[in-house]
This record gives structure tokens, sequence and C-alpha cells, in this order.
């Protein structure tokens, strides 16, 4: 059993967010924003994709799936090669 408690509102990473659309990449930052992210970029570089995703580090998966849940994606991809970042990929 895991219990997973408190906030993260101090966390020492950058959640990246990305995807095709501008308006759509704004409304995800600004809703990281409100839900108490301090570290959120917008990345300026369009990405397609067929559907929407959370890429994290293995040691990140709780506060990947927390965003996930947030923002209704239900695609958790791990990707060990980030450091100190999650990224949200967007449609």
């Amino acid at each position: 059993i895991v219990v997973v408690s408190g906030q993260e509102k101090n966390i020492d990473f950058t959640i990246e967010v990305a995807g095709e659309n501008n308006a759509t990449v704004q409304s995800i930052s600004n809703e990281l924003k409100r839900e108490g992210y301090r570290k959120v970029e917008s990345e300026k570089d369009k990405i397609k994709v067929e559907s929407s995703f959370v890429e994290y580090a293995s040691e990140d998966y709780f506060i990947a799936y927390k965003i996930a849940k947030t923002l209704n994606i239900d695609s958790l991809i791990e990707n060990n090669n980030l450091k100190n970042k999650i990224r949200v990929i967007t449609k």
C-alpha cells in the first residue's frame, strides 16, 4: 500500500508543456500554475502527436501521475533521460 500525501508546490524541477496548438499549451500551463506548480514552461516548438501524454523519470512517477489526473490525461510514459523535469505533451 502506498499513501501519497502533501503537495508538490516547492518541487525542484521544471514542468515543460508542448503541443501543436499554442492556445492549448498555454491553457495547460495556466492550469498547472493555478494548481501551485511554479516552474512551468511552455515550449515554443510545435509537436504533433496522436494523443496527449505525460513523460517522466521513474523517480517522479507520483508527481507525474497527479499532474496527468489533474489534466485528464491517461497516458504516462517513463523516460529516464529526463533529468529534473516532467514533460506534458498535448495534441
